[in-house]
């Protein structure tokens, strides 16, 4: 009876420890996959987008072409269409049927405009890799979160084409899709 007991105990540890090595092999792949992920991103880049926000179902565009600069450009509803806001390093100015006016980022008061704004500096603060900050697989998709300007964002990464697909703001609070996402240069 002794020797069935090491057996069955021999047995089990070999299932056991193999078992430990390819969970810590898998953790170690994902982990290798999230760094190769974050080393292609660009913060450059280029989207159409939608999201409710009060009730209203928003569309557009947000793009980052240059460093310090951005362009979000609403495409729907129609009474919204053409409202383009133009970011850059300072300031953020407003356009709408031929009227404009700037707003000093400095002086506050721009993320409470629209979190538009917020989005594209979220979106770019995302998109640049830091090792310490890798992002976690969850399913088919990976997650990266950080805090940008105080609030806390998210933004998911399709794992079949490594490009982001949502982006949540605050907590989750406002959840813009992103459609045709491509990096520029």
């Amino acid at each position: 009876m002794r020797p069935f007991l090491l057996r069955f105990f021999l047995v089990f540890g070999v299932i056991l420890w193999v078992g430990l090595s390819l969970t810590g092999c898998s953790k170690s792949r994902d982990q290798a996959k999230a760094k190769q992920l974050m080393e292609s991103f660009s913060q450059h880049f280029e989207s159409e987008f939608s999201c409710t926000m009060d009730g209203l179902e928003l569309e557009g565009k947000i793009s980052r072409p240059n460093p310090g600069s951005g362009v979000i450009e609403m495409t729907a509803p129609e009474s919204l269409a053409g409202l383009t806001y133009r970011l850059d390093l300072d300031q953020v100015e407003v356009s709408f049927s031929g009227l404009s006016f700037t707003l000093n980022k400095s002086a506050g008061g721009v993320a409470g405009l629209v979190p538009f704004p917020q989005a594209l500096t979220a979106l770019s603060t995302l998109l640049t890799f830091r090792p310490e900050e890798l992002p976690v697989r969850e399913g088919s998709l990976w997650k990266l979160s950080s805090t940008v300007d105080g609030k806390e964002c998210s933004m998911l990464i399709a794992g079949d084409t490594g490009l982001p697909v949502k982006l949540l703001l605050e907590g989750g609070d406002l959840k813009i899709e992103l459609k045709n996402f491509a990096f520029l240069g």
